[in-house]
């Protein structure tokens, strides 16, 4: 795969087809998020596989940005395993690392022929409880997964960039 084309070409899906996720491909995301890279290699990761109607519908009671995936992955991280540093956004690695998993799993699907759309429009306390999540597990991302339905587009500002010379400065 051309990484780079696969970044040109993806977009968040915001309309998801009834076709459900095959495991296999499901897992090759998964799989991707196990490689993605990590503060000091901590991996803090956890990852909640979200499939059922009854669980997806949690999700929705918790996010103002649903647009009804078979599949939701709720990114989380731990605490306890992230890197620690005073000089780090809220002295963890937790939110990066989380992060550049999502970025990976994305990619991922593309791959495997899947959309994806990274939320982060959630209520983080309401989610958790929603879950029963350990307090050391920190909501971080949704990402939705799935194929996209015969009519999804990329939003209208999906091809908008800055140039690189406005956020690119060598010294």
């Amino acid at each position: 795969m051309d990484v780079l084309a696969a970044i040109k070409e993806r977009f968040s899906v915001r309309k998801y087809s009834d076709r459900q996720v095959e495991p296999e491909k499901l897992d090759a995301v998964l799989e991707a998020a196990m490689h993605a890279p990590t503060a000091m290699n901590r991996r803090p990761q956890k990852i909640y596989v979200i499939e059922s109607e009854e669980a997806r519908a949690r999700v929705k009671a918790n996010s103002s940005s649903y647009y009804n995936p078979p599949v939701v992955l709720l990114v989380c991280y731990d605490v306890e395993l992230a890197a620690q540093s005073p000089d780090l956004p809220g002295g963890s690695s937790g939110v990066m690392d989380a992060s550049i998993v999502c970025d990976e799993m994305m990619l991922a699907a593309w791959e495997q022929g899947l959309g994806s759309c990274w939320v982060l429009r959630f209520d983080s306390k309401g989610m958790a409880k929603a879950f029963g999540l350990p307090e050391n597990v920190k909501p971080a991302a949704l990402l939705y997964i799935g194929y996209a339905a015969d009519d999804c587009e990329p939003a209208n500002f999906h091809t908008t960039l800055r140039p690189l010379e406005e956020i690119v400065t060598r010294l």
